[in-house]
């Protein structure tokens, strides 16, 4: 299957040591036993002492205790920096809470970072004074002091943080089921080591005697055998800076482009500063800087999160807000100093008397990507582990060859089933619109039912009004279906929808945003309850905008068979109406209409088919169908005049050799360096005559993708991939969703798969979904079909493409279905031995009973 996550778990569970711990669980259930096999509790050094200081939450008694303690007597002067370093188990673990030792009047902060080595590094000064990063060695609290050296043995690794703490926080509980991957030895995405910074501000301060410390400072780590369903990291995000001194607000802003490939859950943030910090902010940015800083615009921040770092400087919880870090989010994390009290110039420094601007963002997904950000401009993050689906260390240096990829149906194919357990394969009427979810786990499709078709008698030719059913489509037209399991997961749209186009999603996925032709309208519905939320135009009345009509609100009534709709992080939305007034309608962010696109040439918008924005959020792309292009706006927000949001030409596309723009798509992970625009083509022809291109749109330069422009043409490098199969395939495309994924793929070859184990082979590339508008009764295939697009299996082992590949272990045989089955005979066998012993003394209650 074309896409990284696991289907749920299924039953009975396909590893042999989920199955031996089930056994055991029920075994012990039964026989009363579990309490004295699980109550074992080991640290690394001074278990007395550290048991004492643990504090009484509700921990589960199969813990484990790793303790990174140092001795406050160790410490004699201010600002020192004290390092202590800890190799994990070599066993796979999760951890479940940070406890922390310490009190503000001896500690200033403390930082815990993971490492891939369980070595210690050879460089790292285990007590110092001064500033982290610093060279010299001159005196204390100036910011300098003595160098540091590597957190990690591999000098060359980001070092990532996991947890960190000042100003008397509380303890850090992971939520249930998440956590840190630590230990596992040659286990991905792992951390076999840690390594604990600990600042003291005064290391014979005045502690409060309720904190029984016993001398000590530091942080006990609790963790649990293997690791979590879902991976814990961190987001950091830190800059240098220089305050001037008199001011009541000075701001400094470190913004970064989110460009791996899975949507990230946040849970828990923290925020740092020294004495002059008054606030930190979160923000998602809207028409913000480029990646590079070219044309550099002042962009709109949405708020997401802010916190007075003058408080305890913990993780507040924030699982509530249901944050998600999505795939080209552009994030900007903005401090706010108040420098009256100083006399100088302030700068950014690890001493107490310098300031620091961080926040911390803890996150989780199926495999843990921590990075940090340290730009100005809007570049992307630093990756401290964990890059996606080829859980490599760094980028992919060059994008590969395109004569290198291919484009072939996913295997197996995507099945589309009411349920799970669904044996019958769900037929979905004409697809008007497709789109994936952030991080590629779900898909949407908006499609008109077994019985609606598009045709020439679905509208008056005059009017165009829609006069097809005279009533509204009467199954579910909005689906979620897993990609994976192809099952639905969500439904709504019964007996609302007449002419369904075009579906999106907004920026953090709660809101499902489509537009019917037949309605001319444009309807918002929570994505989880499939409540209607919004209506924009006027009901089966059509609205065509006059040429040359003039008035502030001329184009504010409606629409005329809108075909697609692309929404911002603030609220605000551009609507593709299409087929009639070939125009793209701009709303703010309170839902207000402020004008439209406007084009500098005599070839105006014909049949604007579909939007996609651009992975850095700077740019909308307009599938441009019956003129053959995509042009190309830039989104500006003016900053000065309220944040209003408008569009100005940048560029067009010119893709008439390749057929009409007829489906358009952005991907914006940039993990295997194809991020860019996908554009689906056809030449509108019938039977053999029918083809289907995928163009991959790249910018020439990626490093400075806004200067490739030529007398108003985009220059990109574009490749041209035609869809195979036969007229099955080829006829009837309507739309697509393309994201960056991976495909497992089982060969013949034995060094990719083995009889009893060995590897598979993944290739990494895009996957590809296309929606048909073909009708039920002329076919056999389903209107949704999924692509990939990547190396081909024979090019695989070729030098230049093993940076699109790697190997997935494989730990048992191949016939899994025969080995459950096995399973369920055990299974069955000790249950009835149960059964028959529970009944056994049952029976003798009764006798002794009756002998009474």
């Amino acid at each position: 299957m074309t896409t990284r996550f696991p289907p749920p778990l299924p039953f009975p569970p396909r590893t042999p040591k989920t199955r031996l711990l089930l056994l055991l669980s029920l075994l012990f259930f039964f026989a009363g036993g579990s309490k004295s096999v699980f109550s074992s509790s080991s640290s690394s050094d001074d278990d007395d002492d550290d048991d004492d200081l643990l504090h009484q939450h509700h921990r589960d008694v199969r813990d484990t205790a790793l303790s990174l303690l140092v001795n406050d007597r160790d410490v004699t002067e201010t600002d020192s920096y004290v390092y202590t370093t800890l190799a994990m188990p070599e066993t796979a673990h999760s951890v479940t809470s940070f406890e922390p030792v310490a009190d503000m009047a001896v500690v200033h902060h403390m930082l815990l970072f993971g490492c891939r080595e369980r070595e210690a590094s050879k460089t790292l000064k285990k007590i110092r004074v001064g500033g982290m990063f610093s060279s010299s060695s001159s005196s204390t609290n100036g910011g300098e002091g003595e160098p540091r050296g590597a957190v990690c043995a591999n000098e060359d690794e980001q070092e990532a943080v996991l947890f960190a703490w000042g100003k008397n926080a509380a303890p850090l509980h992971m939520p249930q089921n998440v956590g840190f991957r630590i230990g596992g030895g040659e286990a991905k995405n792992t951390y076999n080591s840690l390594v604990l910074e600990v600042h003291y501000l005064d290391p014979n301060g005045a502690v409060d005697s309720s904190n029984n410390r016993n001398g000590k400072s530091g942080v006990i780590v609790h963790a649990r055998k293997g690791f979590p369903i879902s991976s814990a990291a961190t987001l950091v995000w830190a800059t240098g800076f220089h305050l001037p001194p008199g001011k009541e607000e000075v701001k400094v802003e470190a913004t970064c482009v989110y460009d791996q490939p899975r949507a990230l859950k946040a849970f828990g943030f923290r925020v740092h500063t020294h004495e002059l910090g008054r606030r930190v902010t979160l923000e998602r940015m809207v028409g913000g800087a480029g990646r590079t800083g070219n044309r550099e615009r002042r962009g709109k921040g949405v708020l997401l999160l802010e916190r007075d770092p003058q408080l305890p400087q913990e993780f507040e919880q924030i699982a509530e807000k249901k944050l998600i870090i999505a795939p080209g989010d552009v994030l900007r994390t903005t401090c706010y100093f108040n420098t009256m009290s100083r006399t100088a110039v302030t700068k950014a420094g690890w001493g107490h008397t310098n300031e620091m601007c961080n926040l911390y963002l803890m996150v989780h997904s199926d495999e843990p990507a921590s990075l940090s950000c340290m730009s100005k401009g809007g570049a992307s993050f630093d990756i401290s582990i964990g890059t996606g689906s080829s859980g490599t260390q760094s980028f992919i240096g060059t994008r590969p060859f395109a004569t290198d990829l291919k484009i072939s149906k996913s295997n197996p194919p995507l099945t589309v089933k009411m349920n799970v357990r669904d044996k019958e394969t769900f037929r979905i009427g004409q697809v008007g619109g497709v789109v994936v979810e952030p991080g590629g786990e779900f898909a949407w499709v908006f499609h008109r039912g077994p019985k609606v078709v598009w045709d020439e008698y679905s509208f008056d030719v005059e009017t165009n009004e829609y006069v097809g059913s005279k009533t509204p489509i009467d199954v579910e037209t909005i689906l979620r279906i897993h990609l994976v399991t192809g099952a639905i997961d969500r439904k709504f749209g019964k007996d609302k929808h007449f002419m369904p186009h075009g579906i999106s999603l907004s920026p953090d996925a709660k809101e499902v945003w489509v537009t019917d032709c037949g309605l001319h309208q444009v309807i918002t519905y929570d994505a989880v309850t499939g409540k209607m939320l919004n209506e924009f135009g006027t009901a089966m009345q059509p609205f065509r905008k006059m040429p040359n009509s003039e008035g502030q609100h001329h184009g504010a009534h409606g629409f005329c068979k809108p075909t697609a709709v692309e929404i911002l992080a603030d609220g605000s939305f551009f609507v593709a109406d299409g087929y009639c007034n070939h125009r793209v309608a701009i709303y703010n962010d309170k839902h207000v209409y402020v004008g439209d696109t406007i084009v500098r040439d005599e070839m105006q918008l014909n049949v604007p088919h579909a939007l996609a924005i651009s992975m850095d959020g700077t740019e909308l792309a307009v599938a441009d169908r019956e003129n053959y292009r995509v042009m190309l706006f830039d989104i500006v927000v003016d900053a000065e005049g309220g944040g209003e949001v408008s569009l100005k030409e940048r560029a067009k596309i010119d893709v008439r050799e390749y057929g009409l723009p007829y489906g358009l798509s952005a991907v914006k992970a940039n993990d295997k360096q194809l991020a860019g625009y996908y554009i689906m083509t056809w030449n509108r022809k019938i039977n053999e005559q029918s083809t289907v291109k995928i163009l991959s749109v790249w910018p020439m330069d990626l490093g400075n993708p806004r200067e490739d422009i030529v007398d108003g043409n985009a220059i990109f490098d574009i490749a041209s991939f035609d869809i195979e199969g036969g007229a099955e395939y080829t006829q009837y495309p309507h739309g697509i969703s393309a994201w960056s994924g991976a495909e497992t793929t089982k060969t013949s070859r034995s060094q990719y798969y083995g009889k009893n184990g060995g590897s598979l082979l993944r290739r990494n590339g895009i996957d590809i979904l296309i929606g048909y508008t073909r009708d039920l009764i002329d076919t056999s295939e389903s209107n949704l079909i999924e692509w990939f697009l990547g190396v081909a299996v024979d090019d695989a082992e070729s030098t230049e493409n093993r940076a699109l590949v790697d190997f997935v272990n494989v730990s048992e045989s191949n016939d899994a279905y025969a080995t459950d089955l096995a399973f369920i005979a055990v299974l069955m066998l000790f249950s009835f031995f149960i059964f028959h012993a529970t009944l056994a003394g049952f029976n003798r209650v009764v006798s002794v009973d009756k002998s009474n």
